[in-house]
Order: C-alpha cells, then structure tokens, then sequence
C-alpha cells in the first residue's frame, strides 16, 4: 500500500492507467480518504517474484508521497508508457 496526498488524485489516476497497459497482472485500487489516497497493488501467486523487483523501489518509503514519478510506468523503458 502506498499512500499519496490527496491533491495528486490525477497524478495517480494517470500513473495507475500507464501501469495498467504495460502489468496488466497487477490490480490496482485507490481508496479515497480525507486525509490520503492509498493505492494499493496486488499481483497473482505466479507473478510474485516479478512484483516484488517492481515495487521493492516503494518498499522503503515511511513517509506518505506526494506525487508519482513523471513518468508512468515502472516496468520498462521500453513499453512507452
């Protein structure tokens, strides 16, 4: 789970759809609150090893982000997302 400050809605909006088009193995979900947005991603048993390389770079952060990276997709360079 990784949590953003709610004025970066778009942001995530935009990071979540270029990952759904490069992973779409993974499912991702935003639950809105007043506070924070927190996303959530999940990945089938099969694809855990492959999951675990992506996200490891979140895996550290103690601290709500907030706003995504410029550029939407995590996976590869070359997927144009």
């Amino acid at each position: 789970m990784l949590d953003y400050d709610p004025a970066a809605r778009d942001d995530i909006a935009r990071m979540v759809e270029g990952e759904r088009t490069c992973c779409a193995f993974l499912a991702f979900d935003i639950a809105e609150r007043m506070d924070a947005l927190t996303l959530t991603i999940t990945a089938p048993e099969y694809a855990r090893e492959a999951a675990e390389t992506l996200l490891e770079q979140f895996a550290s952060r103690s601290q709500p982000a907030t706003a995504p990276m410029k550029k939407t997709c995590g996976c590869a360079a070359e997927c144009g997302a």
